[in-house]
């Protein structure tokens, strides 16, 4: 189980980690977020849905970026960490 967390995180472009999975198992995360930073991967973690828990500091300590959970901020976290790009995002809003 563990080769094949290794050959998939190699082919990655990031790691995205929730938080919430980080809490039920440490230890299985831990595995990956070690394989991550030995292969020189950007790590994101997403912060419980619904702000019920916490972020463990062991978690937030290890990532390039802490982010909510929705899918703009994931899609702009995945461009900045995994492809360098800038997401200099504007909201349009349309006034009839």
């Amino acid at each position: 189980m563990k080769d094949e967390y290794i050959a998939q995180i190699k082919e990655c472009e990031a790691v995205v980690v929730l938080a919430s999975h980080f809490i039920e198992n440490p230890d299985l995360v831990g595995f990956q977020l070690d394989v991550a930073e030995a292969g020189h991967k950007p790590i994101i973690a997403i912060r419980p849905f619904g702000g019920v828990t916490e972020t463990p500091d062991e978690l937030t300590q290890r990532v390039k970026e802490h982010i909510e959970w929705n899918s703009r901020d994931i899609a702009d976290s995945i461009r900045r960490q995994a492809r360098l790009e800038d997401t200099a995002r504007w909201d349009v809003i349309d006034f009839p």
